[in-house]
């Protein structure tokens, strides 16, 4: 993550690495942060490497 966020400038104070559940880390991490908005993003991945990502999904 170090070397992605030198490679586009981006200040460590700008950057939060946590493990969980989705679910539960990020709303924790914004109320810690007092922020309304939160922007995610994805990496496309092809190969073994996707197939050694865990996914979870939403069924109703």
């Amino acid at each position: 993550m170090k070397a992605l966020r030198q490679k586009h400038g981006i200040d460590e104070a700008q950057t939060h690495c946590q493990e969980g559940l989705p679910e539960d880390v990020i709303p924790a991490v914004a109320k810690e942060l007092d922020v309304e908005l939160v922007i995610l993003g994805t990496t496309g991945r092809i190969g073994l490497s996707a197939s050694s990502s865990e996914t979870r999904r939403n069924t109703p």
